[in-house]
C-alpha cells in the first residue's frame, strides 16, 4: 500500500509541474495580446529560461477574426470560417523571472522592438498580470 501511495504522490507532483506555464507560454500569450488575437501557433521556438534575462524567440501565427465583405458573402452564399491564421513572423520576449509570474520586460514584434512604446509595453504587462503570467 505504501508503494502505491508513493507512486501516486510522485505522479501527481509530476503532473502539477507539467501544468505550470513556461516562458514560452508567456511569450505566446504576450503575442496574442499584442495582436488582440483569440489564439496562436508557435513554431521554431528557442527558449532560454536559464539565461539572464530569461528570454524566448519564436515564429508566431495568430488566429484573427474573418471580416468578409457583405457583398462577397451574399454573392457566394457560402459561410465563411469565423477565423483565419496569419503568420506574423518572429517575436522576442524577455522576462524578469523564469517562472510565473514572469514579469514581461520586453516584447519585440517582427517589425522591431522600437515599435513597442513604453505605454504599450505597460499595457501588455498589465494584461499578462491579469492572466497570472
Amino acid at each position: 500500500m505504501k508503494k502505491i501511495t508513493l507512486l501516486t504522490l510522485a505522479l501527481s507532483a509530476g503532473s502539477a509541474s507539467a501544468d505550470q506555464p513556461t516562458i514560452t507560454d508567456a511569450c505566446q500569450r504576450a503575442a496574442e495580446h499584442h495582436w488582440n488575437a483569440s489564439g496562436s501557433i508557435a513554431t521554431d521556438v528557442q527558449a532560454f529560461p536559464d539565461l539572464s534575462p530569461p528570454r524566448v524567440r519564436m515564429r508566431i501565427a495568430v488566429e484573427l477574426p474573418n471580416r468578409p465583405s457583405r457583398v462577397a458573402a451574399l454573392l457566394s452564399g457560402e459561410k465563411q470560417p469565423s477565423t483565419h491564421t496569419v503568420d506574423q513572423g518572429e517575436v522576442e520576449c524577455s522576462f524578469s523571472h523564469p517562472t510565473a509570474p514572469f514579469g514581461l520586460s520586453q516584447f519585440c514584434p517582427p517589425e522591431g522592438c522600437w515599435l513597442i512604446s513604453p505605454s504599450r509595453l505597460e499595457e501588455l504587462q498589465e494584461l499578462m498580470r491579469r492572466d497570472g503570467l
